[in-house]
């Protein structure tokens, strides 16, 4: 597996190759997957469909989308020709990599749309796959809409007052006036019938693709039309859980891919493994933000954002993934937060633990919290190659647990940014914890949140879900209902006592409000008052950041706690 940028200056993107395992080289295949919403959640089954599809002898890349994952740009300032461009270069830098063997590509959602068009004026493309192609425009823009309305009455948020009409928010991004013009008018059916052998694969009967595949009969493609219904695959989610295709699924896409090209495949059209061209440059010419391989165990895949002007006392920034999103975060939140910070003079360094995003699996089965914080430790050990001699650990949810529990260990460690955080404070919270701190959110968001009509209005119509608690009370045992409250303080009173500096951040809806209330107890008021210890909720936001002025309020926070801590003087 190797990372890699590509493409001009300011549009440059981020690709990974996976090269052909074995002596020959049989084809090459471009994954072309989905932008926003989707990009995070397909992250691991494509990363799946690349290894299946390497260890059968075939070379993958897969890549970020302009404006998408750790790729240049801003996605608001996309367009559909843009991302038409960016393919047509990704298939390029793949054929540069892998030589002259037969092509494939192989698309998601609306990078399966992109796929075929590019395949429309490709000739040399031998197989397409197209995942739930987003075959009319206009029908796939109205169900986005519906998704972010039903999103706005089941999640836990609040709209701004102001909204920007400049864009068009969905779903965690602003999407703009040019391409949802070119969404709307998008009509595969318009396309000229595939040269290539097609596999077509419906899974969202939302978005059914007969008349495509009847247009595509008529005109006597080769085409495999299959449906495999599972439309949970492109619900939107508030707990962000990545998406799981059946595996039977997977395994059928890549044995009709592999079968297909093999097919195509000759004697004269093979070469051996590594005869490519293999110039790629590991950073972006414009930004300051170049890839970052380093090891500890195995190696670990991470981008480093290098600051124009670095004051030597600036400390450098580690993200750590929350194992469920990769290294740019939910909603790419991650790679705004670096940027904004390395606007400001600090280096950030994210990247994804073992097993996680890009990083393989470790070879010597470490356990999960002992191996993050070696791994942290090697993050911060490649931010001091730059000179860094203070670090700040940043993380949301369980990656906020692994930056406190390194924090505990190294004392190069001078500020914790701990964002929705929960179960810290101990090594295993308790049944009776667990129980007090949910009942404790349950009861803030029935009567005293921004939340509170909503709340009840879910509870009036038998909504709630009780299965945790439930669950709860049965693990409940005597000794659970003791206070430690003194024991469970005394980490972060530790820290604080050592001179580390603690930023601890809260969606309203976030359950670690009311985790950190129930775990401290009457030491909870003496911790929030200690000079290094800042507490922020913020109001009418979830425990993702869904909506786009969250994000914003959250990054404002963020960077202007960072420049107040560590000597903003001396920053630009």
């Amino acid at each position: 597996m190797e990372p890699f940028f590509f493409g001009p200056p300011g549009e440059q993107l981020f690709a990974v190759f996976h090269r052909a395992c074995g002596p020959v080289c049989r084809g090459a295949v471009l994954l072309c997957g989905p932008p926003a919403p989707d990009a995070v959640r397909f992250h691991r089954p494509l990363r799946r469909i690349a290894e299946g599809l390497a260890a059968r002898g075939l070379s993958v890349l897969r890549f970020d989308l302009r404006g998408c994952g750790d790729s240049a740009g801003l996605f608001e300032a996309c367009s559909l020709e843009h991302w038409r461009e960016d393919t047509r270069r990704a298939a390029g830098a793949l054929l540069a990599r892998s030589g002259p063997v037969p092509l494939a590509l192989l698309g998601l959602r609306l990078g399966a749309s992109l796929a075929a068009l590019l395949a429309s004026e490709l000739s040399r493309v031998a197989v397409l796959v197209l995942w739930d192609p987003v075959s009319h425009g206009a029908r796939w823009w109205a169900a986005l809409e519906r998704e972010h309305a039903r999103m706005l009455q089941v999640a836990h948020v609040s709209p701004p007052p102001v909204a920007d009409t400049s864009t068009r928010e969905l779903l965690g991004f602003a999407w703009g006036a040019r391409l949802q013009a070119e969404l709307r008018a998008l009509d595969l059916t318009r396309l000229s019938v595939p040269r290539a052998a097609v596999f077509l694969l419906e899974t969202d009967p939302g978005q059914p693709l007969d008349k495509l595949a009847a247009r595509w009969h008529a005109g006597r493609a080769e085409l495999c039309f299959e449906r495999s219904p599972d439309p949970e695959l492109w619900c939107w989610h508030e707990s962000f859980r990545g998406a799981t295709p059946q595996p039977a699924l997977l395994a059928r896409i890549l044995e009709w891919l592999s079968a297909r090209l093999a097919e195509v495949a000759t004697a004269a059209t093979a070469r051996p493994v590594g005869k490519g061209s293999e110039a790629a440059p590991r950073a972006l010419e414009a930004g300051g933000e170049e890839i970052c391989v380093f090891a500890d165990a195995g190696p670990l895949v991470g981008i480093l954002h290098k600051p124009a002007q670095q004051p030597l006392s600036a400390p450098g920034f580690v993200f750590l993934d929350s194992s469920l999103a990769p290294r740019v975060g939910h909603y790419r939140l991650y790679v705004k937060l670096a940027r904004a910070l390395s606007a400001r003079g600090f280096p950030v360094l994210r990247f994804d633990f073992s097993g996680v995003g890009d990083s393989p699996a470790r070879p010597d089965g470490r356990p999960a919290d002992e191996a993050h914080i070696a791994e942290t430790q090697a993050a911060m050990q490649r931010l001091a190659a730059l000179g860094c001699r203070r670090f700040v650990l940043l993380g949301v949810c369980a990656g906020g647990r692994q930056a406190y529990r390194t924090a505990l260990e190294d004392p190069r460690v001078a500020g914790l940014v701990l964002i929705n955080v929960r179960a810290h404070l101990h090594e295993r919270p308790a049944a009776g914890l667990r129980l007090r701190a949910l009942l404790r959110h349950g009861l803030r968001m029935t009567l005293a949140s921004s939340f509170a009509a909503r709340t009840r209005g879910h509870l009036a119509a038998g909504r709630a879900d009780s299965s945790r608690v439930l669950d709860l009370l049965r693990r409940l045992r005597p000794n659970d209902l003791l206070p430690r409250w003194r024991e469970r303080a005394s980490g972060l009173q530790q820290l604080l006592s050592q001179g580390t500096v603690v930023l601890q951040l809260h969606a309203e809806a976030d359950e670690g409000v009311d985790y950190l209330a129930a775990a401290l107890g009457p030491e909870r008021s003496g911790v929030m008052a200690r000079a290094g210890f800042e507490f922020e909720s913020i109001s009418g936001s979830n425990h993702t950041f869904t909506l786009l002025w969250s994000q914003k309020r959250l990054i404002a926070s963020v960077v202007g706690w960072a420049c107040a801590r560590f000597s903003a003087e001396d920053l630009p």
